[in-house]
């Protein structure tokens, strides 16, 4: 495989559970960890976890953050009132036409966490920093970050049983995320992983 590939904060656990890594679009990203059939009757039935750390999550903040997501991105900003509910979004451009679609996360007080998509990462990184001069808005991109997308039926509580606290463990988590300090027992302890929980079930 290629020496040029990128590869993701998780490559070395990816490599220690026997994966197949595969180019996916310039990274080397696991295809699987033995039986493909076995892995989809797994998220079907239950959970499964998938490396999204190839895409770029970018932090917002600095003076005016929420007036420069308003500016980038076409949904509202404001629909997140509660920390940790994310927004699905297009980014455009300055005639109001579409560069990419991104997913904004509200961390809380004046920050926010912007999440887009690996190929044109460049390219929507270089808008971002272009609007948000105007703004005086902080644009940090962090290739530090991992990211798991968590799915199937039993996701929730799977999730929720291992990086929440006991007091929100029942409370709804359709489209929130929570920064995690280190994950025991794997090599991610000086890592923080965005933990983002998909189900079968509707959004709350």
């Amino acid at each position: 495989m290629s020496a040029t590939l990128q590869r993701t904060p998780l490559y070395d656990s990816h490599v220690a559970s026997g994966a197949k890594l595969v180019d996916f679009g310039g990274w080397e990203m696991p295809l699987n960890y033995g039986s493909q059939i076995n892995e989809h009757h797994a998220v079907r039935t239950d959970a499964g976890m998938f490396d999204v750390s190839h895409m770029l999550a970018v932090d917002v903040g600095g003076a005016r953050p929420k007036s420069f997501l308003k500016r980038l991105i076409a949904n509202d900003v404001d629909k997140l009132t509660k920390p940790g509910k994310a927004l699905y979004s297009a980014m455009l451009n300055t005639s109001g036409g579409v560069i990419d679609d991104l997913i904004v996360y509200w961390r809380g007080g004046d920050e926010y966490r912007v999440v887009i998509n690996a190929s044109t990462a460049a390219k929507d990184l270089a808008h971002m920093n272009r609007i948000a001069e105007a703004f005086d808005a902080d644009v940090v991109p962090r290739r530090d970050v991992a990211m798991i997308a968590v799915q199937g039926p039993n996701a929730r509580e799977k999730v929720s049983s291992r990086v929440l606290p006991a007091s929100c463990r029942n409370t709804p988590m359709s489209n929130r995320s929570r920064s995690v300090p280190g994950y025991s027992g794997s090599t991610l302890s000086a890592m923080s992983i965005i933990a983002t929980v998909c189900s079968s079930s509707p959004p709350t």
